[in-house]
C-alpha cells in the first residue's frame, strides 16, 4: 500500500486564511513590478505596456535573428559552462533562416530529430534500470531481484509444462463455478439467461481481485464530497477490450480494423478450447465473436468517454449508500458487491464499509443505466457470458501464449492487450538481464522504491537534492505570485477572485520527489506483503501481485486524512501534473534533467522551459475541470454566475481558435477536446513570464549566451525559444492521435499558445497579422473577456 503523508484539513483551512493575507501583499508587489494593470490587451496589435525589459524591442537588421548587439557572458563566470551547453543544444536544433513570426516552431526545432520529452524519458528509464543491477539492500529489493532472476531463468531455460495452458485451468474452473455456467461458445447453443444483479456483483468482486474489468469497472478512488471518508469504492463503465487501439480507431475506423479484432478473439477462444480439450465449432465461434464485437461496439459508441464531452463533476459523479445506489441503478447489487469485496479484508475494513454512513462513488450513472437497458433489450445472456469469459482469458493470456490453435493469423496484431514473449539472444546475458529489469519494473508498481532509486541515480549527493528543490521552489513561488497578479486583474466579481486566490495559495507544491522515500522503515513496511514463492515461475509471480495490490487497496479505505503530498506518478517521468482532488501541482524530478533544466541556465531559459510547465500545471487548477474543485480538492464549483459567464467566453474563444488551426495532415486541432490543456498553456506561459520578470527584477538580467549566433538573442527572446524547444518532436501526426490526445500536437500547441502571448510579438518585433501575432487573439487569464 502506498503510504500517504497528509496535512490535516483543519490546519489547511487556517493556512488558507493566513495565505490569503500574504497573497494580497504579493499581488500588490507583483502588479507594481509587472505594471500588469496596463499590460492587459484587447488584441495583439498593441504592445503590453509596463512589462519591464532590459532592452528595447529589436529592430530589423541584416542578421536573420534581428537582434541588437548583446552583452555576452564572460568565460570566467561560474555559469559559463551551462550557458555554453545550452547554446550548443540550440545550435543542434535551430534553423535561423526561418522567420520567427511565421514559422517559430520550425525556427527552433527544424534542425533536430530529437524528441525532447520522450528522449529525456528514455534516459531517465535507463538510469532506473541501472540501479536494479546493484546489490540489493532492502527486503523489497531482494524481492525484485528474485523476480528478475526468475524472468531470466524462464527465458533461458523455459519448462514447456509451464506454458502449455494447464495453469489456466484452475482459474477457469473457479470462475465457472462462480457463475454456474460454462464458456457458452465452447458448449453449444446454450446459456441464454442473463446474469442477475446479484451474479453481476459476485463476478465484479471476483474480477476486482485481479484488477480486471467486466461489464463494470471497479476500484478505489478519492471522494469528491466532504465526508468522514477520504477513499471509497468506485464504480463506472467498463474499459476497452482492444487496448492497443485508440478510441478514434475503434469508433471511426471500425470496419477497417474489425477483421483483425475478430480474428484475435477467435484465436484467444481457440486457445482456451485447446487447453480444455474441447473441439470448438468454428461456425458457432464465428457467430459468437460477431455478437461479442457488437456488444463491444455498443460500449465504444455509447459508454467510453469522448474527450469532447465536458466533464461536470457535480452531475457525473454521485456518492450514494450502496442501498440507494442499487435502487437507482439496477445493473448490479452494490450491497452484495461490497460484502464479497471485503470478504477477505481486515475486521477494521469490514466494520468501516458496513457502517450505514459509508458511501460509494458512481461515475456517469446515466451510462450505467444505458448499459443495463441495452443488455436487457438487445443482448442475450450467451453473449454477456461469452464477453465475461473473454475478459477472464485476457487477464490470464500469458498462460496461453504458447498454446497452438486451429486458426492461423493473417494479421500481425489483433489489437488485444497481448504480451508477446521477448525475442532475446539466449547467449547474451546482458541483453536478457536488461529486458527482464525493464519487464519487472514495468509490471510491479512500487512507486516509493522507484522514486528512491531514481533520485539516488540522478541526484546522488544530498546537497544537490536540496539545491534543486530550493531552485524549483523559488521559481514556483514567483510563478504563483505572477498568476495571482493575473487573477487580481480579471473582470470577475471580487468574491470569485477572492476564492481563486484562496485556492491558488492553498495549492500544494510537490516538488522533485517525496522526501519519505529515504525512510527505510517506511518502505519496508509499505511493501511487507510482497514475497516470492520458489514454486512459482515468473509469470505466476506477476499474477500473484494482483491480489496483494487488491488487499492493499482495501486497507486504503481506512485512510482518514486527505494526503496532499503524494506524487501521482513515479518521479522518473519527464512530466508534471495537477491533481484536482488534492489541489496539488506535482513537478517530477524526471523533467528537471538536462537538457531541459540546470539551475545555472539563464533565468529566461529556466522560466521559459520548466517555468512554463509549472505555470501550465498551476492553471490546470483553474481550467474547465479545475474551477469545479475547491482549495482542498473537493467538488464545490466556486465561480458565481457573472464570473462563470466571463470564464465561458474565454473557453469559447480558445475552442474556436484551435478549431481553426490545421495540423500537418490537414485536419484541424479538436478545440473542444484540448480546451483544458490550451487554457493551461496560454494562462501558464503568462504566469511564467510574469514570474521571470519578477525574478529578474530582483536579481538583475542575465548576460547573453556565448557563441556568436546565439549571443544575439535577448533574454525575452530566449524565454520563448526555451518554451518551444521543450516541445520539439518529429512525431508523425495521425487522425487517431489528434482525436485521442487531450493536447494539441506540438507545432500547433506552440503556435496557439504564442498567438495568445503579446510579449512574444514584442520580443521578436512581429507585425500585427503575422501568423504568430494575429490581429485578434484570446485573452487567457488576463483582464479582458473573450477574444
Amino acid at each position: 500500500m502506498e503510504v500517504k503523508r497528509v496535512i490535516p484539513i483543519v490546519v489547511a483551512s487556517v493556512l488558507g486564511v493566513l495565505l490569503l493575507i500574504t497573497a494580497v501583499a504579493s499581488v500588490i508587489t507583483v502588479v507594481k513590478v509587472f505594471g500588469i494593470a496596463n499590460s492587459v490587451d484587447e488584441n495583439a496589435s498593441t504592445t503590453p505596456a509596463g512589462i519591464t525589459t532590459t532592452t528595447a524591442p529589436p529592430q530589423p537588421g541584416n542578421d536573420t535573428v534581428n537582434v541588437n548587439d548583446p552583452e555576452v557572458i564572460d568565460k570566467s563566470s561560474a555559469r559559463f559552462p551551462e550557458f555554453l551547453a545550452y547554446s550548443q543544444w540550440l545550435g543542434a536544433s535551430m534553423n535561423l533562416t526561418r522567420e520567427p513570426c511565421t514559422d517559430f516552431f520550425e525556427y527552433v526545432c527544424e534542425g533536430t530529430n530529437e524528441d525532447t520529452i520522450d528522449d529525456t524519458q528514455t534516459r531517465n528509464e535507463q538510469l532506473l534500470l541501472q540501479v536494479m543491477n546493484r546489490q540489493p539492500r532492502l527486503p523489497i529489493e531482494f524481492y525484485l531481484r528474485d523476480l528478475r532472476d526468475k524472468c531470466i531463468r524462464d527465458i533461458k531455460n523455459p519448462n514447456p509444462s509451464d506454458f502449455n495452458g494447464s495453469k489456466f485451468i484452475p482459474h477457469y474452473l473457479t470462475f465457472k463455478n462462480l457463475v454456474g455456467i460454462d464458456f457458452p461458445t465452447l458448449i453449444g447453443k446454450h446459456a441464454q439467461r442473463r446474469p442477475t444483479s446479484s451474479e453481476m456483483a459476485r463476478i465484479s468482486a471476483h474480477f476486482n481481485n485481479y484488477g480486471v474489468n467486466g461489464i463494470l469497472s471497479t476500484g478505489i478512488h478519492a471522494t469528491f464530497q466532504r465526508s468522514d471518508n477520504v477513499i471509497t469504492v468506485f464504480f463506472g463503465p467498463t474499459s476497452q477490450l482492444f487496448l492497443l487501439y485508440t478510441l478514434y480507431q475503434l469508433r471511426y475506423e471500425w470496419e477497417q480494423h474489425k477483421p483483425a479484432l475478430k480474428e484475435s478473439l477467435m484465436i484467444l477462444i481457440s486457445k482456451v478450447a485447446k487447453v480444455l480439450a474441447i473441439q470448438v465449432d468454428l461456425g458457432l465461434l464465428n457467430d459468437d465473436v460477431e455478437n461479442v464485437l457488437r456488444l463491444e461496439k455498443f460500449f465504444i459508441d455509447n459508454v467510453f468517454t469522448d474527450r469532447t464531452d465536458p466533464v461536470d463533476y457535480v452531475r457525473d459523479y454521485e456518492e450514494l449508500t450502496p442501498q440507494a445506489a442499487s435502487k437507482e441503478y439496477s445493473i448490479i447489487d452494490f450491497d452484495l458487491f461490497l460484502s464479497e469485496y471485503i470478504k477477505d479484508a481486515s475486521d477494521q475494513v469490514k466494520a468501516h464499509v458496513r457502517d450505514p454512513s459509508f458511501k460509494i462513488l458512481i461515475e456517469t450513472g446515466s451510462k450505467l443505466n444505458k448499459v443495463q437497458d441495452f443488455l436487457q433489450t438487445s443482448v442475450d445472456g450467451r453473449t454477456i457470458y461469452n464477453y465475461l469469459f473473454i475478459r477472464l482469458a485476457l487477464n490470464f493470456q500469458r498462460m496461453l501464449l504458447s498454446v497452438p490453435t486451429q486458426i492461423t493469423s493473417k494479421f500481425r496484431d489483433g489489437g488485444l492487450q497481448t504480451e508477446k514473449k521477448r525475442r532475446l539472444m539466449k547467449d547474451n546475458a546482458n541483453d536478457v538481464q536488461t529486458a527482464c529489469n525493464s519487464y519487472v519494473i514495468g509490471n510491479v508498481s512500487l512507486e516509493l522504491l522507484y522514486d528512491r532509486w531514481f533520485i539516488e541515480a540522478a541526484l546522488p549527493i544530498p546537497e544537490d537534492r536540496k539545491s534543486k528543490i530550493a531552485a524549483i521552489s523559488r521559481i514556483t513561488e514567483n510563478i504563483i505570485n505572477g498568476f495571482a497578479a493575473q487573477i487580481s486583474q480579471l473582470d470577475w466579481t471580487e468574491k470569485a477572485k477572492e476564492k481563486a486566490i484562496i485556492k491558488l495559495k492553498n495549492m500544494r507544491r510537490n516538488l522533485v520527489y517525496p522526501p519519505i522515500v529515504f525512510n527505510d522503515t517506511l518502505i519496508t513496511e509499505a511493501y511487507a506483503n510482497y514475497k516470492t514463492d520458489q514454486s512459482r515461475i515468473f509469470s505466476d509471480e506477476l499474477y500473484a501481485i494482483a491480489p496483494t495490490m487488491a488487499a492493499a487497496q482495501k486497507e486504503a479505505l481506512l485512510i482518514k486524512e486527505r494526503g496532499r503530498d503524494e506524487f501521482p506518478q513515479v518521479v522518473c517521468n519527464a512530466n508534471a501534473g495537477y491533481l484536482p482532488t488534492r489541489n496539488s501541482i506535482n513537478i517530477f524530478a524526471g523533467i528537471l534533467q538536462l537538457p531541459i533544466f540546470d539551475a545555472d541556465f539563464p533565468l529566461a531559459v529556466l522560466y521559459g522551459a520548466v517555468g512554463t510547465v509549472i505555470g501550465h500545471e498551476i492553471v490546470h487548477g483553474f481550467d474547465t475541470s479545475g474551477v469545479q474543485f475547491d482549495e482542498e480538492g473537493y467538488v464545490a464549483p466556486w465561480l458565481d454566475q457573472e464570473s462563470q459567464k466571463s470564464f465561458d467566453e474565454m473557453k469559447t474563444c480558445i475552442i474556436d481558435q484551435f478549431n481553426k488551426i490545421n495540423t500537418s495532415i490537414g485536419l484541424p486541432v479538436n478545440g473542444s477536446a484540448t480546451v483544458g490543456e490550451n487554457i493551461a498553456d496560454s494562462g501558464g506561459i503568462r504566469a511564467a513570464y510574469n514570474g521571470y520578470k519578477y525574478h529578474a527584477n530582483n536579481v538583475g538580467e542575465d548576460p547573453r549566451l556565448p557563441l556568436l549566433r546565439f549571443s544575439q538573442f535577448t533574454n525575452d527572446q530566449l524565454f520563448f525559444i526555451a518554451f518551444s524547444r521543450i516541445w520539439c518532436t518529429k512525431q508523425q501526426q495521425t487522425a487517431a492521435r489528434i482525436y485521442s490526445d487531450e493536447h494539441a500536437p506540438a507545432p500547433q500547441r506552440v503556435l496557439g499558445t504564442l498567438q495568445n502571448t503579446p510579449a512574444f510579438k514584442s520580443a521578436f518585433n512581429c507585425k500585427s497579422g503575422d501568423k504568430y501575432a494575429p490581429t485578434l487573439h484570446c485573452n487567457v487569464y488576463t483582464g479582458t473577456e473573450g477574444c
